[in-house]
Order: C-alpha cells, then sequence, then structure tokens
C-alpha cells in the first residue's frame, strides 16, 4: 500500500522528488516532507509484520500436528458427500 502511494505521488509530481522518509531542505512543504516522515515508518512497519506474520504461518504449516493436507480432509470428505447426496 506504501508503494502503491509513492506511486501516485510520483503521477501527481513527476517533477518533485518523492519524500525519502526524513526532513530535507528542499523545495517540498513542510507538510509534504512530514508525509515522507510518514511514508517511511508506514513502509517500515509493514516489512515487519509481513515478517512476522510469514514466520507464524510458518510454524503452523511445520507443525506435524496440523498439516495442511490432513486439516482439510474431513472438510473435504464431508463436502463431497453433501454434493453426492443432494
Amino acid at each position: 500500500m506504501v508503494d502503491y502511494t509513492i506511486n501516485l505521488f510520483e503521477q501527481l509530481y513527476p517533477d518533485k522528488p518523492v519524500p525519502a522518509g526524513q526532513r530535507n531542505p528542499s523545495n517540498l512543504s513542510k507538510s509534504v516532507s512530514s508525509f515522507g516522515l510518514e511514508f517511511g515508518r508506514k513502509r517500515e512497519n509493514a516489512g515487519h509484520t509481513h515478517e512476522r506474520l510469514k514466520q507464524e504461518a510458518q510454524a503452523v504449516i511445520q507443525n506435524p500436528d496440523v498439516a495442511p493436507g490432513q486439516a482439510l480432509r474431513p472438510d473435504k470428505d464431508q463436502n463431497l458427500q453433501y454434493l453426492k447426496d443432494n
């Protein structure tokens, strides 16, 4: 989502550099500069959240008690039986 916002900024202001996430003495207004600071924070936060969720999901996937195929098999069998009956 942050990358999408950066792309929109580039489309709206093609002659201005995208704020780098820090206040810099350029011709950008103060609000746009603080907006760049927020870009950097949100992007970093999204990266950390992604990595954390990926590690949590990996722990579940690697758990032999909760193998993806085994966990869904009873539902699949029940659904197939329902379709055959109806």
